[in-house]
C-alpha cells in the first residue's frame, strides 16, 4: 500500500511546518491590525525601493519650470523682487501663449518695495518726484493687468484655523456609483482645514484660478500628494490640477467615488485614479535639466518661445536659501515646483 504524503515522519514534519507558518502569519495579520504602524513603514520603504530600482523615463515634458535661481537673482536683485518684475517675466511668458501659468508665489501682503510705499519719505526731500510717482500705478496693480492678460492660477496655503478668507475654487462635483449625485461629499476621508491664505485680493481677482500648494510629507519623504482637500466644508483643488482645468477652459473638477471612497478625479480631457483620500502617489523621474528655464532668461528674450507654447508654465524660487527643499523616493531633493510639475 502506497503510503499517504503525510504519514511517518517526514509528513509530521511538513504538517508541523504548515501549522507554524499559519500560527505566524495569523500572529501578523493580528500585529498589523493592532498596530498598523510597522506594516506602514515597509510598505514605504518597499514603494521607495521600487521607485529607486524603476524610476519613470522622461519623455514628453508637459510642464516647463521658470525657475527664480541663482542666476536670476545675481542679474535682478535680491527676492522677493519687485512685482513690476514679476509682471515682465508673466507677460513674457505669456507671449509665448502657454496653455497656463501657474505661480508657486504666496503674495499675501502688498508689495514692500512699491513707489507708493515709499512716497512718505521721498516728500519730505523732494515734492515734484513725489507727484510723479504719485501718477504711476503701484507695482501690484502692474502685476494684476499681467496676471488678468493670460491664463494664470494662484496658490492658496491651507490653515487649520478660519483666517476670514474668502475661498474662491472651482467647483468639485462629486458623484458616488451608489448613490445620487453629490450625496457622497460630506463623507470624504480628504484633508480638512479651517481656512486658507491666499493672494492680495488686487492679485486674486485677476486669476483665472487658484488652487492649494499643501504638501503633507509622512517621515519628510513626498509619496503623496492630496489633490483634493476640504476647507471649512468646501472642496478645493490643488494648484497642479487647477492649472490643467485652466488650460482647458472648462469649469469644474468631476469626483467620483463608491460608497465614500474616492475612486478617480477628471477635468475636460483629463482623469486621473487617485486614493480613497484624494492623494496621488508620484511616480518620480530623475532630475531633466530640460524641465527649467531660468526667469532671467526669459526676461531677457533669451527663451525660444517653442520651449512654452501650449505648455503648463509653472513659476517657482529655486535659488539657494530662497526655498526649503522636499525630500523624494530617489533621494534626490526637489523643490515644491518641481515635485508638482512631475505629476504633470
Amino acid at each position: 500500500m502506497t503510503p499517504s504524503p503525510v504519514s511517518g515522519p517526514a509528513g509530521g514534519a511538513s504538517s508541523r511546518i504548515r501549522n507554524t507558518g499559519i500560527v505566524i502569519l495569523a500572529g501578523l495579520a493580528v500585529l498589523c491590525w493592532l498596530e498598523p504602524a510597522p506594516l506602514a513603514r515597509f510598505q514605504a520603504a518597499w514603494f521607495d525601493a521600487l521607485q529607486r530600482v524603476a524610476p519613470r523615463e522622461v519623455g514628453t515634458l508637459p510642464a516647463i519650470i521658470v525657475a527664480i535661481d541663482d542666476k536670476s537673482i545675481t542679474a535682478l536683485g535680491q527676492w522677493p523682487w519687485p512685482r513690476s518684475t514679476l509682471a515682465r517675466l508673466v507677460r513674457e511668458i505669456s507671449h509665448a501663449r502657454p496653455a497656463a501659468i501657474g505661480l508657486d508665489i504666496l503674495m499675501a501682503e502688498p508689495d514692500r518695495l512699491s513707489a507708493e510705499r515709499l512716497l512718505d519719505q521721498i516728500r519730505q526731500f523732494d515734492i515734484e518726484i513725489s507727484a510723479r510717482l504719485s501718477a504711476l500705478p503701484s507695482t501690484d496693480e502692474l502685476l494684476a493687468r499681467a496676471l488678468a492678460d493670460t491664463s494664470a492660477v494662484l496658490p492658496l496655503v491651507a490653515t487649520r484655523e478660519s483666517t476670514g478668507v474668502v475661498l474662491r475654487a472651482a467647483p468639485i462635483l462629486v458623484r458616488d456609483t451608489n448613490s445620487q449625485p453629490d450625496a457622497a461629499s460630506q463623507r470624504l476621508n480628504v484633508p480638512r482645514f479651517g481656512g486658507v491664505v491666499g493672494s492680495l485680493e488686487e492679485l486674486d481677482r485677476a486669476a483665472s484660478g487658484r488652487g492649494l500648494i499643501t504638501i503633507l510629507p509622512t517621515d519628510g519623504i513626498i509619496r503623496r500628494i492630496p489633490l483634493v482637500f476640504d476647507i471649512n466644508g468646501t472642496l478645493a483643488p490643488a494648484l497642479l490640477i487647477e492649472v490643467l482645468r485652466v488650460a482647458q477652459h472648462v469649469d469644474a473638477f468631476h469626483l467620483f467615488t463608491r460608497r465614500g471612497a474616492i475612486e478617480r478625479i477628471s477635468v475636460g480631457d483629463w482623469s486621473a485614479r487617485l486614493e480613497d483620500d484624494g492623494a496621488v502617489r508620484p511616480y518620480y523621474s530623475h532630475r531633466d535639466p530640460r524641465r527649467f528655464v531660468s526667469a532671467v532668461d526669459v526676461i531677457d528674450g533669451k527663451i525660444d518661445n517653442e520651449r512654452l507654447r501650449q505648455k503648463v508654465v509653472l513659476i517657482g524660487a529655486a535659488g539657494v536659501g530662497l526655498v526649503n527643499y522636499q525630500n523624494t523616493p530617489l533621494r534626490e531633493p526637489m523643490t515644491g515646483t518641481e515635485v508638482q510639475a512631475q505629476l504633470l
